[in-house]
C-alpha cells in the first residue's frame, strides 16, 4: 500500500539548511573581519557629500569577505523566488526542488554580473570615472546590505510551514522601499549631487534599476513555467 507523498518542506531540506548554516557563519566571519568598516561605509549611504576621498578607499572590505556577501543575496533572493514557486503549490516539487533552486541561484549570479557591465557602460558614459567607480562600489555595497535586510525573511521561509503570503509579499515591499531610499540617496549625494534634480534621478533608476528587475521577475515566472512544463 503506497502512502500520500510527504509534503515538499524548505526546514527538512537539508542541503538548503546546511547552505543557510554555512552562510551564517560566512557572515559571523566577516564582521569579526570588516564589521567596522561595513559600520563606516553604512553610515557614508547617509552622510557623504562631497568628501576628498571616497569612501570604499576610507573603509575597505576585503575580496573574500565581498563573495560571501554577495553569495548570501544570491542565496536569499533563491529562497524567495523558491517560495514564490512553494506559494504557487507547484505539484513537481518533491521531485526536482533542486533543479528549480540552482536555476534560480544561476539566474540571480547572471543578472548581478550583467548589472556590472550595464552599470559601467552606462555610468562611465554620463559621467566621471570617478563618479561612475564610486556610484559601482556603492550600488553593490547596497546590494549586500540589502542581504541583511532579508535574513528575517528568509529565516521565516525556511523555518516556519505555510508563512503566510501577505506577510510574504508585505515584507519584500518594505524591503524594496528601503532599498530604492539607499540608491536615491546615494544617487544625489554621488551623481547628482550639482542641482536638485528628482526627476533627473526617478528616470535614471526607471532605466537601469527599475526596468531590469521587471525584466528579471518576468524572467524567474518563464523560468518557473518552463521547468514545470520540462520536468
Amino acid at each position: 500500500m503506497i502512502g500520500e507523498p510527504i509534503p515538499y518542506s524548505l526546514s527538512t531540506d537539508n542541503l538548503l539548511l546546511v547552505l543557510y548554516l554555512a552562510n551564517i557563519l560566512g557572515v559571523a566571519y566577516v564582521f569579526i573581519v570588516n564589521g567596522a568598516n561595513i559600520a563606516d561605509r553604512t553610515k557614508s549611504l547617509f552622510y557623504y557629500s562631497n568628501q576628498s576621498n571616497p569612501y570604499n578607499t576610507r573603509a575597505g572590505i576585503s575580496r573574500f569577505c565581498s563573495f560571501i556577501l554577495i553569495f548570501q543575496i544570491i542565496f536569499f533572493l533563491s529562497i524567495i523566488a523558491f517560495n514564490y514557486l512553494l506559494l504557487n503549490r507547484e505539484e513537481t516539487i518533491n521531485r526536482i526542488s533542486h533543479i528549480y533552486f540552482l536555476s534560480f541561484a544561476a539566474l540571480f549570479t547572471l543578472f548581478l554580473f550583467v548589472k556590472r557591465i550595464m552599470y559601467d557602460i552606462v555610468n562611465n558614459i554620463l559621467f566621471t570615472a570617478k563618479l561612475a567607480k564610486e556610484w559601482r562600489d556603492s550600488y553593490f555595497f547596497t546590494i549586500k546590505l540589502t542581504g541583511f535586510l532579508l535574513f528575517p525573511l528568509v529565516t521565516a521561509i525556511i523555518f516556519k510551514a505555510n508563512l503566510s503570503e501577505g506577510v510574504y509579499w508585505t515584507y519584500l515591499v518594505f524591503v524594496a522601499i528601503i532599498y530604492l531610499y539607499m540608491l536615491t540617496v546615494r544617487a544625489l549625494n554621488i551623481i547628482f549631487v550639482e542641482k536638485l534634480r528628482w526627476f533627473d534621478i526617478f528616470l535614471y533608476l526607471c532605466a537601469i534599476e527599475l526596468l531590469p528587475i521587471g525584466i528579471l521577475c518576468k524572467t524567474i515566472a518563464q523560468t518557473i513555467s518552463f521547468l514545470t512544463i520540462k520536468l
